[in-house]
């Protein structure tokens, strides 16, 4: 298997040993099929890090490289379904060769991402890892269930709706982090600068004190609206009605001297008939 021009990934022993018993998933295999042209294995050899006659189960199983796309994980499965077709038997060909083919059919069912990859990558491994036991199963019992996992290869399958589902999660938290972000304000509300804080202290000093209101001339129960008789005048424009229910619009007759003396300091003087 290692010399074979079928074996066209890193005949690495962890790798031929667990291959040739179809151990995907939990027992370790998963994309480790990368293309391993002629120069790569000549410069491997020549590293000689790896005893390539030591077919023991304690020998470590290399690490799989990450998949970035499914163009990735199409063309592991096309090297491993050119060694399948020297070394396995028709039925396992064909899993491979639908495996294969359904990578081109998601290929062209969206945009995945390298995260989505991974997930995806998981679900093939789980098809593999489910053959590999319908094989030991129809050893076992005479039966033939192993060729109705390829039936599995479909986006009707519902292990892979879920897998689907999981993606479209991730996807929908990742859009809802990222806009929380966009939404988030510049700025940390328990470090607004001063200056937003001083129209409310500014309000607080210009106050109306007790002495004036209780001062002020009234007609009935509403006293006057000092803005109506201050010089900038009241945004009511009615000649009797202020826009405040407590305050009516009209001259008194008499000021007291600590009203006149506020509206002229806090409120830019007195109403020219007032000043006379």
């Amino acid at each position: 298997m290692i010399s074979s021009r079928a074996t066209k990934f890193k005949p690495h022993p962890a790798i031929i040993a667990r291959v040739y018993d179809f151990e995907f998933g939990r027992r370790g295999l998963s994309v480790h099929f990368v293309r391993f042209d002629f120069a790569a294995r000549r410069a491997w050899y020549a590293n000689a890090s790896v005893n390539l006659n030591n077919f023991a189960a304690s020998v470590s199983l290399p690490t799989a490289s990450k998949r970035q796309s499914l163009d990735d994980v199409s063309n592991a499965l096309s090297v491993l379904h050119v060694f399948a077709e020297e070394f396995f038997d028709h039925g396992t060909c064909r899993l491979l060769s639908c495996a294969r083919e359904f990578s081109e059919e998601l290929r062209s069912f969206c945009h995945w991402s390298a995260q989505d990859i991974a997930t995806l990558t998981f679900w093939f491994d789980s098809i593999m890892e489910k053959y590999r036991a319908a094989s030991e199963q129809d050893v076992r019992l005479g039966s033939s269930t192993c060729s109705t996992i390829t039936s599995k290869l479909s986006l009707q399958d519902p292990d892979l709706q879920s897998v689907l589902y999981i993606i479209q999660s991730e996807r929908l938290a990742a859009l809802g982090t990222a806009a929380s972000a966009l939404r988030r304000p510049p700025y940390d509300s328990a470090k607004i600068s001063d200056s937003f804080r001083r129209p409310d202290t500014t309000r607080a000093k210009r106050k109306t004190p007790r002495e004036v209101i209780d001062a002020l001339p009234r007609k009935g129960r509403q006293s006057v609206c000092m803005k109506y008789i201050s010089a900038s005048g009241c945004a009511s424009k009615s000649d009797d009605r202020c826009g405040f229910p407590n305050h009516a619009h009209f001259i008194p007759n008499t000021l007291d001297p600590i009203v006149r003396e506020h509206i002229t300091k806090n409120m830019g003087g007195l109403r020219s008939e007032l000043c006379k």
